[in-house]
């Protein structure tokens, strides 16, 4: 007998054996030869290293449910070759009977199932079944397959689709994309996603989405291309179909003509039913005639005498469809016996139509308004799909005569209104009250010559809504367009607004308005517009009262003799000015004085002049103002005051101002002293700072000094020598004046930074300020063992600032960052000071310590007054440097770095002249 083992070797597969728990306990040479692996290598769970790692899990999940189950299926896997590809093998486990030890063993059969040319049985029928077309193409896109759905569509043999480009099912118009297509799914790997007609066995095209993607193998190579085709020919017909009515609507929305409509539907009916010629014969007023509303593709000759044909039921389907009111469908013209005896077949024969289908257009009113007849050179009846496509239309044409007919009714309507304004006119002349005709809703109005005039309207401006709601008071505003909306809702009007002219300025107007006809379910209103300006103001005088005015001015005054505020009217070009009684005492001015604008001069402090009269030039072109000067009146006293202007709206052809004028003497001494004290204070801060250099200071004294001593002896021996070094000794003495000069501009940058002047605007180069700043304290950083590195910025712009405060802010950082760092051992103390233009063209400087940092969360209170983060500080250093920077119009900011320590920067804006070239 032949050994199992021989027999498990000849087989043409994979084989081994594992028990229940997973342990491999034999292979065959199948296995050896394509793993490379022995029994060695497989016993207990080496075999399983040989399946894909991201196939083990589903593989041993599968595995498990086989086991409980007891059914036998294959498993889907791809195994490891001894040159380590993977192919795709289908895993077959078959059970052994328990053994004397009742412990269950498992037979495995991997068959290879790697892709090849061919589709198995099994495949072929599934994909038979399919509703869809599905093909397989090789690499060079050739068909290898086509699925039975494909093959019955088509009317073709398999041979006959292997060339499928060439083959005739596409439409030689999408060749040119399907070639494209094809060709980025081959090159790039993109899918084929195209919509193409293919031509059907019955001879008409029809649209197609085609798919197609890559497939690959188990080492992701393309191995063939997998095409499916989904009929989506319905749904193209219905998206033309929506769209050709979505653009008939928009055309009859539009209040295109008429022909215009019936012509667009004409053409998109014969672009969706294929080889026909539609005519539209619209029902003449009279009901006893025609006229063509449409026939583009019919002959003219044709059209010509269609146009005012009588409707006669036996002349031909069109006028029996009038008759009877319903679809007249002559199919078979040749053999209709309804038409025995009249001219109208002969005819449609001379001009080579076999068919006819007559279908009548309802009105709104349910007469018959048209017909819509279709020709055909074949003697055919309607689909039902070319049923339903006509019905469709015939609906939208019905709609579009419905509505030029409503607009030629409008048209009769209102020129009948035209005619009974015209009759009006001059009475409304006489009594100031002008008419109108409004349709809200369209927003379209007749209005009478009197009613432009009211308003102050240009007659050629067309009538709208907005043209009136522009000149409406803003005050009333909410309640003219309250009655409008209640109109466009159908609802008359009768209420009382004010508007401003240009001309006569302020008006009150009276408005009523009546419904009389609803066009369309539109409301059409009629009504008039009065002005009544004059009986309304003699009503405001006579509830006016005297009294109401005197208690009102007492309050007034009161109000601005509390707040040191009086409020004045102007008129800039008349040079008129009304005052409250606070203004006058400000300016010392008799209250029965007439001012004007030269005794106000007179009164200005000489250095604000040329800012108030900047004012009245900007006052003059109608600009709002807002202005703080000082007033010098005849008592000398310094005053000063602030002045706010907004111009009046209702004066249109002059700028006249309303506003307030305020002393605010008090406040403006009061912010001066507390500029004196923070001065004060910036100046203890300043020296505080300098007393912690004093070492630096002395050693950057001492150096001339030493210099001096030494060329002065150094001078003396040359001249006592014999002969006397005279040209030595004037080097030396050089040199002696070189040290003497480097000594005194240490001292003078020293009493400049000691000093407690008033700030001092001046253009300062940022990079030598540093410079000059590094110098005094680089004896005491070197002291502190600290590495100061500089990165001055080219072509840095000039700032405008004090130079003193500007250095003090940046002695302030410096110190800081070697205080930062004083603990520090681990790491070098390294301070950079950087200077750079920001992004908008602002001028920074940055100093970054390699200290202890800040933290995040406590960024935003270093620089409020008296928080400190040291044991031994006060609080006040950086509060001042904010507030020096903010004074010179910038800021001042710290971050943490990326690594140790933080940064701390400042930026101000550039001066306002030409920038300097800084090296």
């Amino acid at each position: 007998m032949v050994e199992t083992s021989g027999v498990l070797d000849a087989l043409a597969g994979l084989v081994w054996t594992a028990r229940a728990d997973g342990r491999c306990d034999f292979v065959n040479r199948g296995w050896h030869d394509y793993t490379g692996l022995g029994l060695d290598d497989a016993r207990d769970h080496g075999w399983q290293t040989v399946i894909h790692p991201d196939d083990r899990p589903s593989f041993l999940a599968a595995w498990d449910v086989i086991r409980q189950a007891g059914t036998v299926d294959d498993i889907d896997a791809r195994l490891r070759r001894f040159d380590g590809e993977y192919r795709w093998f289908a895993l077959r486990p078959s059970p052994f009977p328990a053994g004397a030890q009742g412990d269950p063993s498992w037979c495995w059969l991997a068959i290879d199932i790697d892709e090849g040319p061919s589709t198995d049985g099994r495949m072929r029928r599934l994909l038979d079944r399919l509703p869809i077309q599905v093909a397989f193409l090789n690499l060079a896109g050739t068909s290898e397959y086509s699925n039975r759905k494909t093959l019955d569509d088509y009317g073709m043999t398999l041979d006959e689709l292997v060339q499928w480009q060439t083959s005739g099912a596409i439409h030689p118009d999408d060749h040119p994309v399907v070639h494209e297509q094809l060709e980025r799914l081959m090159t790039t790997g993109e899918m084929f996603d195209a919509q193409v007609r293919m031509h059907y066995k019955d001879g008409t095209y029809r649209w197609m989405r085609c798919l197609c993607v890559p497939f690959r193998d188990a080492q992701d190579n393309v191995v063939r291309y997998v095409t499916c085709q989904l009929d989506i020919d319905d749904r193209k017909r219905a998206e033309a179909l929506l769209a050709a009515e979505v653009a008939l609507l928009e055309m009859v929305a539009r209040g295109e003509t008429l022909p215009r409509v019936l012509d667009a539907v004409s053409r998109h009916v014969e672009d969706l039913c294929t080889d026909c010629h539609c005519s539209i014969l619209v029902v003449a007023p009279d009901r006893k005639h025609f006229w063509v509303g449409a026939g583009p593709s019919l002959p003219d000759e044709y059209n010509r005498i269609l146009d005012g044909k009588t409707i006669d039921a036996g002349y031909g389907p069109c006028s029996l469809a009038v008759v009877e009111k319903g679809p007249i469908i002559t199919a078979d013209l040749a053999n209709d016996p309804r038409w025995e005896g009249s001219i109208w077949p002969p005819l449609m024969k001379t001009y080579g139509y076999a068919s006819c289908w007559s279908m009548p257009i309802l009105s709104i009113s349910g007469e018959i308004s048209a017909i819509f007849a279709i020709y055909r050179r074949q003697p055919v009846a309607p689909t039902a799909e070319e049923q339903e496509l006509i019905d469709r239309f015939t609906k939208l044409t019905g709609i579009a005569i419905d509505r030029a007919q409503a607009d030629a009714a409008l048209q009769i309507s209102e020129g009948e209104l035209r005619a009974a304004l015209a009759q009006l006119s001059e009475g409304q002349r006489l009594n100031k009250t002008g008419s109108f005709t409004a349709d809200l809703t369209i927003d379209q109005h007749q209005w009478s010559d009197e009613y432009y005039r009211i308003f102050e309207i240009d007659p050629a401006t067309p009538p709208r809504v907005q043209a009136v709601r522009d000149r409406v008071h803003p005050d009333d505003l909410a309640l003219f367009d309250a009655e409008i909306q209640r109109g466009i809702e159908g609802h008359g009007a009768d209420f009382t607004f004010r508007v401003v002219t240009p001309t006569a300025g302020l008006k009150y107007l009276r408005g009523v308005a009546h419904l009389i006809d609803t066009v369309a379910g539109r409301p059409i209103f009629m009504g008039t517009v009065q002005d009544i300006t004059d009986s309304k103001l003699a009503e405001e005088a006579l509830r006016a009262s005297s009294a109401e005015l005197r208690r009102i001015n007492m309050q007034l005054t009161d109000a601005h003799r509390l707040s040191r505020t009086g409020s004045f009217t102007w008129d800039v070009l008349a040079d008129d000015h009304a005052w409250t009684e606070e203004i006058y005492r400000l300016f010392e001015f008799d209250p029965d004085t007439k001012v004007d604008m030269r005794m106000m001069f007179e009164a200005i402090h000489p250095d604000d002049r040329q800012k108030v009269e900047q004012l009245v030039q900007q006052a003059s072109e109608g600009t709002d103002f807002d202005l703080e000067f000082r007033v010098v009146p005849r008592s000398g006293s310094v005053k000063h005051a602030r002045v706010v202007g907004r111009r009046v709206g209702l004066a249109t052809d002059r700028p006249i101002f309303m506003g307030a004028l305020q002393d605010v003497t008090s406040s403006k001494l009061a912010e001066d002293a507390l500029n004196r004290a923070r001065s004060e204070l910036a100046h203890v801060t300043r020296a505080a700072a300098l007393s912690a250099l004093t070492a630096s200071i002395g050693h950057e004294v001492n150096q001339p000094l030493s210099g001096i001593l030494t060329n002065a002896n150094t001078c003396l021996r040359m001249l006592a020598a014999d002969p006397p070094n005279v040209v030595g000794a004037s080097e030396t003495a050089r040199r002696t004046i070189r040290d003497a000069n480097r000594a005194a501009e240490v001292i003078k940058r020293l009493r400049a930074l000691f000093a407690n002047k008033a700030p001092a605007m001046e253009r300062i180069d940022l990079n030598e300020a540093a410079r000059e700043l590094i110098a005094l304290s680089s004896s005491e950083l070197q002291r502190g063992r600290v590495v100061l590195q500089t990165q001055f910025a080219g072509n840095l712009p000039i700032v405008e600032g004090d130079r003193i405060q500007l250095q003090q802010v940046m002695l302030n950082l410096l110190l800081n960052a070697a205080d930062a760092m004083a603990e520090i051992e681990d790491r070098p103390r390294i301070v950079a000071v950087e200077t750079a233009v920001g992004p908008e063209g602002d001028v920074k400087l940055l100093v970054r310590d390699s200290g202890i940092g800040v933290d995040p969360q406590i960024v935003h209170r270093l620089f409020d007054p008296f928080y400190t983060t040291k044991s031994q500080g006060m609080g006040v250093g950086l509060s001042i440097s904010r507030t020096i920077i903010e004074n010179h119009g910038g800021r001042i900011w710290a971050v943490p770095n990326d690594g140790p320590g933080a940064t701390f920067g400042f930026s101000i804006p550039p001066a306002g002249g030409p920038a300097g070239a800084i090296g």
